[in-house]
């Protein structure tokens, strides 16, 4: 019987990791679906940056799985009120080439703690 958990491996190759960092880079995650519903439930969340844990990529076959940190600005009554930090999980593929490896997002969440849900 086959185990549905896929099992990843750290992802060891330099240009892979590379090619994830710069995916992210470009990534435009306000524009996202999980981003407008995000700031739709919680409007006082804006997006800082994103910041890879470099511990935090692993693969399997042709896919990627990143741990990181999202930083998030938390603006109460228009005043800047605190930035946090939460962890952010990716997920996506590579697209291969024979001269090039490039890393593609597909989906990607974060983990709000209590105390940013609860801070309305």
């Amino acid at each position: 019987m086959n185990n549905p958990i896929a099992i990843l491996s750290p992802i060891e190759n330099v240009r892979k990791r590379d090619s994830i960092t710069i995916a992210v880079e470009k990534y435009k995650f306000v524009n996202t679906e999980q981003w407008m519903t995000l700031s739709k439930a919680f409007p006082y969340i804006n997006l800082e940056q994103v910041d890879l844990v470099l511990v935090g990529f692993f693969e399997k076959e042709n896919s990627f799985s990143v741990c990181g940190t999202i930083y998030i600005s938390l603006v109460k009554n228009k005043k800047l009120n605190d930035i946090e930090t939460v962890p952010v999980y990716i997920d996506g593929h590579f697209e291969v080439n024979s001269d090039s490896i490039t890393a593609i997002i597909e989906t990607w969440n974060i983990h709000l703690p209590e105390d940013i849900i609860n801070i309305a």
